[in-house]
């Protein structure tokens, strides 16, 4: 008899914490988010303003792609062999841009991604965004880490999209900046994992949960 009424409690525990896994999701289809493509000895370079995914934009520095030494980098990972450089220009800081196919829903974005500082280089300031069309969104936290030379840190910039926002629909842009003062920054691992409004994850639970739940109900 026992078992009998733990069993259903179980399942909806098991449905509820399933549920709980999936609401939180990579939102977004980013071409060459690693940058492996093209791909490149060690110590090569792609310098262009338009690459697999990315195109250049600010100041007119150089954009593009590179494959560092081992003695680029003393601390912290890459994921995969390449990541992504950018150099300010002489009109101003620069950097990168890609327009996702995903468009803008309510909920909670995080843009995640791995800045670096080579060796014998200097980051002085940098920022990762999301854009819809020309509007910067406005981010509820950010947490853009210095690196220190050598290094490579995790920086994440959060959006709260309500329901209201008057950009929903339109596809989700990312941009990437490096400041003025600097001489370059990179960049490797670039995702954005989306976490849904709590009404769409309340709409989302399955009748499965519902159906045990009502059931161990009536038998107590």
């Amino acid at each position: 008899m026992c078992r009998i009424r733990v069993q259903p409690i179980g399942l909806v525990l098991s449905l509820i914490f399933f549920a709980c896994q999936c609401s939180t999701r990579l939102s977004a289809q980013i071409v060459n988010h690693s940058f492996e493509t093209p791909a490149l000895d060690d110590g090569d370079a792609f310098d262009a303003d338009h690459f697999f995914g990315w195109s250049a934009i600010g100041g007119g520095g150089n954009t593009g792609i590179y494959n560092p030494h081992d003695s680029d980098f003393i601390s912290g990972s890459l994921h995969g062999e390449n990541l992504a450089y950018a150099n300010p220009g002489v009109f101003g800081g620069g950097g990168i841009q890609q327009t996702t196919n995903t468009p803008l829903e309510p909920g909670t974005y995080e843009l995640i991604a791995t800045v670096g500082r080579r060796v014998n280089h200097t980051v002085v300031g940098y920022s990762n965004e999301l854009w819809v069309g020309n509007t910067s969104l406005t981010p509820s936290f950010v947490d853009h880490p210095m690196p220190t030379e050598g290094a490579l840190v995790e920086a994440t910039t959060r959006y709260d999209i309500g329901a209201g926002h008057p950009l929903l629909g339109q596809p989700i842009q990312i941009r990437l900046f490096t400041s003025v003062g600097g001489n370059q920054t990179n960049w490797d691992n670039i995702r954005i994992v989306q976490v849904p409004e709590p009404a769409s994850f309340s709409a989302a639970l399955p009748a499965a949960v519902l159906g045990p739940l009502a059931l161990a109900r009536r038998r107590n």
